[in-house]
């Protein structure tokens, strides 16, 4: 009998490296071009106002350096003047709703597939019978489907930052929701999502399930944290100034209020709690109006009496915002972390 030696088999294409890359992709594909095509019209929209929100600042002489020369302040000026473009603001508001909902419905809905898919369906089970480790069969799957969505929300991010930056000089952009929908907090709060919906997806047969459950939980907690305590996460910048009747609150110009109030010998900050003053002297006729000397005077006796020495205002300088962007994403961050590593550490398991 003849024997030939057989030949090692010719590597397949789309096999070995790169096999299980292309294999994520034919799986999420819809998904991610979904994202995207979602990001890419958010994005057209952001550069064409702010090109021409740009164009009507100019016309309007809203210009920083206007108002700087001008009024002494850029806020002072354009904030008297802000009327003529009110309608750039009105657009403004709207396009940022999109931006309220789509990084957590992105991250929900493409990290509830990662696995979740396959294990409604069982495919998971001709899956990590193959040659490909089962980490490897679980980041590639993570980073084809979560990577484009989240680099793409980050795109839109800066681009709406630099959209709504011309505005900065009536309002904060630390603010409600104009933090929340620019800069890195977008693509913060989808990788958030996204890292809570693949272990709901890992550990719930029903993908309807683990998106109902991973958005509740993704929602409670972009509330919380980027929304109601992260004004908290970064230091206050406090002015202390006098306590007198104007209660003007000396910020820098894009600076974030936060509280202001009275202040007493020792720093007390609830020394004005329940302040009542009246500007009407003893002896004063109905309809008798007092002076301004006379209510200046008025005044400071109700402070004195008080104990009250000065004013103070809490804010959040613009300085601190790239901060404060910094500390939302790394929490987020470390939340997505801790939520896909339990995913993992589930799909190591023999039975999944």
């Amino acid at each position: 009998m003849i024997t030939e030696p057989i030949a090692a088999a010719r590597e397949l294409a789309g096999r070995g490296p790169r096999g299980m890359w292309w294999v994520a992709w034919r799986q999420h594909r819809l998904a991610v071009l979904v994202s995207l095509s979602a990001a890419a019209v958010l994005a057209g929209a952001y550069l064409i106002f702010g090109l021409t929100f740009r164009s009507a600042l100019a016309t309007a002489d809203l210009t920083p350096q206007f108002c700087e020369d001008q009024w002494g302040s850029s806020y002072d000026g354009c904030a008297g003047a802000w009327a003529r473009v009110t309608g750039y603001g009105t657009a403004w508001a709207v396009l940022r709703v999109p931006m309220l909902v789509l990084p957590v419905l992105v991250g929900v809905l493409v990290g509830a597939t990662v696995v979740g898919a396959d294990r409604e369906r069982g495919t998971q089970v001709f899956a990590l019978t193959q040659s490909v480790g089962r980490t490897r069969w679980y980041l590639t799957k993570c980073l084809v489907a979560g990577g484009p969505p989240v680099l793409a929300l980050l795109a839109v991010g800066l681009l709406g930052r630099w959209a709504g930056d011309a505005g900065q000089l009536v309002f904060s952009w630390m603010a409600v929701p104009d933090f929340q929908t620019a800069g890195i907090t977008p693509a913060a709060f989808a990788l958030l999502a996204f890292g809570l919906a693949v272990p709901a997806g890992v550990f719930l047969r029903s993908t309807i399930a683990a998106v109902a459950l991973s958005a509740t939980v993704a929602a409670v907690l972009v509330v919380g944290i980027g929304y109601t305590i992260y004004t908290d996460l970064v230091p206050h910048d406090r002015i202390v100034y006098a306590a007198d009747r104007t209660g003007w609150m000396p910020m820098t110009d894009g600076s974030l209020y936060l509280d202001d109030g009275f202040l007493d010998a020792e720093g007390n900050t609830d020394a004005g709690h329940g302040l009542s003053c009246s500007l009407y002297g003893p002896g004063t006729a109905p309809g008798d109006r007092p002076d301004s000397d006379q209510v200046d005077a008025l005044w400071q006796q109700c402070l004195d009496r008080a104990g009250i020495v000065a004013r103070y205002t809490d804010y959040l300088d613009p300085g601190r915002g790239g901060l404060l962007m910094l500390v939302v994403g790394a929490i987020c961050a470390v939340l997505a972390a801790a939520g896909l590593t339990l995913g993992w550490m589930r799909v190591r398991r023999r039975v999944l």
